[in-house]
């Protein structure tokens, strides 16, 4: 799910590009502009994965790091932010230059052929190998569909539990190219009005905020997982898409501003830290199963609004010669964010069987040995499924490109930012 801009370079000068590394890694690790976004979804993938193993090992009840493991959950928010500004930014670039957006049918072939392989492979091992599994053809229909939100609510099978979060990264697929139209066709007709457009990303911002704050008890009264549907979410895609829109306006005073934070991104990532001892707390949610009031989701989503901008921006607007932005193009951590999509889909059905090969009742054992385990297991599968299953098919995606282009350069590619689960509402 990557836009591969050919205009700049992080930290605003123009793209000048690394020689590949000789070897495997030239076919392995994708060429753009924010090379430190890879990095970055491999960061969220680790946070996504430690939450799980804390829940099911029992750590959530643990005083102080109890907390903050179970808010590593927002590694759902890096990625919808991840997402908002990676697909946002070719259709607001589309808005700013009176060019042509993405088409819509190509747009969503990639993303299907992007997202559903892996997760397809995924479904069929949770449903063969981990036990009480709804095998009828009705289970198996509602799994492979990715519409268990909208038809059954939150009935995940196991093993397959963060696949709410990627119904959600659906839904905002399918939203984007809408979204997209209607405010090229509303706000910047006549000519590009980046004020106005912040203004639309803001209020989908206000969304979340009305939605987790009652709206979806009003709206779908009888719908038991309306709190996870899309609305509850788009604040952390709309914060990614107003970061394109930034990025798009280099000249800008906001543009200066984001430069500017991003030259010191201790100073950034000590805010996060703040502020992820703010949402350890019963303000943000409930650490175990039980209800949460609306006030808590409420604030959960702003908090994590906040945090996940926080963390992204300094990869997009950090100079690409400072140190920072050095380590996260740093290529070993680069690929496990290239990876980090099978990660995602495959942690939960490795965790669930570390439990049983290593004969340990769930939420107990030790937290070090499971989450090595899982570790482990997961980075195995996933170089394995990312190999033989999406690299191919990221072959075939840039051929059939080529074919109805004429080109005989590679064109850029996508890479999925999809997300990983959040434990909140996952178990």
């Amino acid at each position: 799910m990557r836009d591969e801009p050919a205009d700049r370079q992080p930290g605003g000068g123009p793209v000048s590009g690394t020689p590949p590394a000789a070897g495997i890694e030239r076919h392995r690790l994708p060429d753009h502009a924010y090379p430190g976004l890879d990095t970055l979804r491999a960061f969220g993938a680790l946070a996504v994965i430690v939450t799980h193993v804390a829940f099911s090992t029992g750590h959530y009840q643990t005083e102080y790091v109890g907390g903050l493991l179970a808010r590593l959950d927002v590694g759902v928010a890096i990625f919808f932010v991840l997402s908002g500004f990676l697909l946002g930014r070719p259709f607001l670039r589309a808005m700013r230059d009176r060019g042509r957006r993405p088409a819509t049918g190509r747009y969503l072939w990639r993303r299907f052929l992007r997202i559903w392989p892996t997760f397809a492979l995924a479904v069929v091992a949770a449903m063969l190998l981990l036990p009480d599994q709804d095998l009828s053809p009705a289970g198996w229909l509602r799994s492979l569909t990715l519409t268990r939100l909208v038809t059954v609510g939150y009935d995940f099978p196991h093993g397959l539990t963060q696949m709410w979060s990627l119904e959600v990264e659906v839904a905002f697929y399918l939203l984007l190219p809408v979204l997209a139209w209607v405010v090229a066709h509303t706000v910047t007709r006549k000519r590009w009005r980046p004020l106005a457009v912040a203004v639309v990303l803001v209020a989908l911002g206000a969304v979340s905020v009305v939605w987790t704050g009652g709206a979806a008890q009003v709206v779908a009264p009888h719908a038991v997982s309306a709190a996870t549907w899309l609305p509850s979410y788009l604040a952390w895609f709309a914060a990614g898409m107003l970061l394109a829109l930034v990025d798009l306006q280099p000249r800008s005073t906001w543009a200066a501003r984001a430069r500017g934070a991003a030259a010191s991104p201790g100073a950034l990532w000590v805010t996060v830290l703040g502020l992820m001892l703010v949402a350890s707390t019963p303000a943000a949610g409930a650490l175990e199963l039980i209800p949460e009031t609306n006030g808590q989701r409420m604030m959960r989503v702003v908090l994590f609004t906040a945090i996940s901008t926080l963390i992204v921006l300094p990869a997009i607007f950090a100079r690409s010669d400072s140190p920072y932005a050095r380590f996260l193009a740093w290529k070993p951590l680069r690929y496990l964010g290239v990876i980090s999509y099978a990660s995602f889909c495959f942690h939960l059905i490795v965790l669930e069987l570390a439990f049983r090969w290593l004969d340990i009742p769930q939420f107990t054992g030790s937290f070090a040995v499971i989450l090595l385990a899982t570790l482990v297991g997961t980075l195995v599968v996933s170089v394995a499924v990312y190999e033989l299953v999406e690299r191919p098919l990221e072959r075939a995606r840039n051929l059939s490109l080529r074919r109805r282009t004429g080109r005989s350069r590679k064109p850029p590619t996508e890479v999925a930012a999809t997300t990983p689960s959040d434990a909140s509402a996952n178990h």
